[in-house]
């Protein structure tokens, strides 16, 4: 199950164009903490972040997030706690505890990136990096909303499965579904009516010359010559 999770989450990550795994790729994570108990689901979590950080090495060559071992064991200790607060929420809230998963998934990644700022480059918004027409709300709300609503897609369709013997909730949640899909996309048509892509160009490099400075050297340019503008744009904020 973490291998089910962790490849397609390594690669919806730039510089491969898959970022559409990412809407699903936590669903056998969810499956395997449904039903494991406090010290398990710590014990899978590690493993999930390490199985993680080892793919990323290897298959998008951020070598320089994990150079340091310390680094990439906050990265799967990260990992751990979100499946204890996870199990913590679904103890207290068995119905409804996947309404929470979002929440705790954004929360973390953000304190993650108070501790280190190397960890923003992980967040699991920057899956959506080539998806500019979809995502031109970011700006406004920060990569760590775009985070959320990838978890919450997971979420919804991990859900579905759960009630699919359930005909109300499983039109309910496909309702559901249907309306975070188009958010996005409606926030963006509101935002950007008419898009330019000269002037959206100009104002990602604008961004970018912005937050050059507080950007280690290293990190600015890594293998993503397509999208480095973007990158820097979203962590921008």
């Amino acid at each position: 199950m973490c291998l089910l999770s962790a490849a397609p989450l390594t690669l919806a990550f730039p510089p491969f164009r898959l970022g559409f795994l990412a809407y699903w790729a936590l669903i056998p994570f969810l499956f395997l903490l449904a039903d494991k108990e406090a010290g398990a689901a710590m014990r899978w979590g590690v493993f999930f972040g390490l199985l993680s950080s080892i793919m990323g090495i290897f298959m998008t060559g951020r070598i320089g997030l994990f150079s340091d071992f310390y680094k990439m064991m906050i990265h799967a200790l990260s990992f751990a706690l979100f499946a204890v607060l996870v199990l913590l929420w679904r103890r207290r809230w068995p119905f409804g505890y996947l309404m929470a998963v979002p929440f705790l998934w954004a929360a973390i990644e953000y304190v993650k990136a108070l501790i280190n700022p190397d960890y923003a480059w992980l967040a699991l918004g920057y899956t959506q990096n080539y998806y500019l027409k979809l995502m031109q709300y970011t700006p406004s709300i920060g990569v760590y909303l775009v985070s959320f609503w990838v978890v919450s897609l997971n979420t919804i369709l991990f859900a579905m499965w759960q009630r699919r013997s359930e005909a109300r909730w499983l039109a309910g949640l496909g309702a559901l579904l249907v309306l975070v899909c188009a958010a996005p996309y409606t926030f963006s048509r509101l935002l950007a009516p008419e898009p330019r892509p000269l002037q959206e160009q100009q104002i990602e490099v604008r961004q970018f010359s912005k937050v050059k400075a507080s950007v280690p050297l290293r990190l600015r340019f890594r293998r993503y010559p397509e999208s480095a503008t973007t990158f820097a744009t979203a962590v921008a904020l």
